[in-house]
């Protein structure tokens, strides 16, 4: 009696169950892959943003103590302008101020923010 030259069915079966794991981890692996680099996206957007805000609101003169919300799509920010206190500084004619701008966002029912801070020298 010959023995045929192949596979049992019993290798098959392992084969495929190896596969079957390998593919399942490679698909949760570039399935976070992808998820971070939405979320990489989101959060340069909001970086943007952030940075395109606080530049107008610096430039106002004269810059004005108080709160501004607004939204951009997805995005809500906020400026606080508040003097700063940050020591005698000897200046008479200007005062320091503190511009804070947050930029929010929702993500998979999580809140995301970003800040950014600067002062600048208003008059008195």
């Amino acid at each position: 009696m010959r023995r045929q030259a192949g596979f049992s069915l019993l290798e098959v079966v392992v084969a495929f169950s190896i596969l079957a794991f390998s593919l399942g981890v490679l698909y949760q692996a570039f399935g976070r892959g992808l998820g971070n680099l939405a979320l990489s996206g989101r959060h340069g957007r909001a970086v943007v943003l952030a940075e395109s805000i606080l530049a107008r609101h610096a430039g106002a003169r004269p810059l004005r103590e108080g709160r501004t919300e607004g939204s951009d799509g997805p995005f809500r920010w906020r400026v606080e302008v508040a003097p700063h206190d940050g020591g005698a500084t000897g200046l008479r004619l200007f005062r320091p101020y503190r511009l804070e701008v947050t930029v929010s966002w929702e993500e998979n029912g999580r809140i995301r923010s970003h800040a950014l801070q600067t002062l600048r020298l208003g008059r008195l």
